[in-house]
């Protein structure tokens, strides 16, 4: 045996070890978040909607942000026509965080952009929210659903409608390399498996294959009528066809002169 393949079994055993592991504890946190967690803050509306919504684990991170909010305070408020725009700052810390707000449709963000690195609200934006009467939960462009407590409920279907045209090369590779590395756990329990994945392996290649042709030839033939449209640009105009009216003849056209002369002679 070769020490890639070597390696590469390895590796399998150690993701399959991973995956059992990290399964254990999304079962021990989707059991644990069938109830609702006991609030320190009651009849908040935001802190109520994030723990019917998330899992106990996200929950008690939210949870700790949205209390250390309380310890924030606005120091300045503007205007600027369009957000409202907070200055915040914690007792006895000098450090300033400044929070842009729209009334319109409640979008928030704050200069630490640390929604963005995590993917829940933070404890700047959750003052902000917290303290507008017109919010009453949070808004769900900050709701991300892999954090939810639904989310495992047609998880593959949603990734695949949910995923853009431009999303990067390596998050197509990753959730591709994830679904792989189960179907390979599954395929190697016995021979019969494995003749299973083989068969249907060759059945994607070549619908990928199909697809890869079918884009390459549409693509060929949008650029060909392209080029005719740009040819027909140049096609000339020809003059229309002479029609010979009632009583013509399709002789030369004769003078009056020759006219009057053929009515002598008759």
């Amino acid at each position: 045996m070769s020490t890639k393949t070597l390696i590469l079994i390895e590796f399998v055993h150690h993701y399959e070890e991973q995956l059992k592991h990290m399964r254990e504890i999304e079962s021990q946190d989707d059991y644990s978040s069938c109830g609702k967690p006991k609030l320190q803050v009651l009849d908040n509306g935001i802190l109520t909607h994030a723990a019917s919504l998330y899992t106990r684990t996200i929950f008690k991170r939210f949870n700790e942000e949205f209390l250390q909010s309380l310890s924030e305070h606005i120091s300045s408020a503007t205007f600027d026509g369009l957000d409202y725009v907070y200055t915040l700052k914690r007792g006895g810390i000098h450090r300033e965080h400044v929070v842009r707000f729209n009334a319109a449709d409640f979008s928030v963000s704050c200069e630490c952009k640390l929604f963005e690195s995590k993917w829940w609200l933070y404890r700047h934006a959750l003052h902000v929210l917290n303290m507008n009467i017109s919010v009453k939960d949070i808004p769900s462009a900050y709701i991300l659903k892999r954090w939810t407590k639904g989310a495992k409920q047609g998880i593959v279907n949603d990734e695949c409608n949910e995923m853009s045209p431009g999303e990067s090369k390596f998050n197509r590779f990753s959730m591709l390399m994830q679904e792989s590395f189960e179907v390979m756990s599954l395929e190697a329990e016995d021979v019969n498996t494995m003749k299973i994945a083989r068969k249907n392996l060759g059945k994607m290649k070549a619908e990928i294959s199909s697809y890869k042709s079918f884009v390459v030839v549409n693509a060929n033939a949008s650029d060909d009528d392209d080029d005719n449209e740009a040819s027909s640009c140049d096609i000339s105009i020809l003059d229309p066809l002479w029609s010979r009216g009632k009583g013509t003849t399709y002789g030369r056209l004769k003078s009056s002169s020759e006219k009057k002369k053929r009515i002598h002679k008759n």
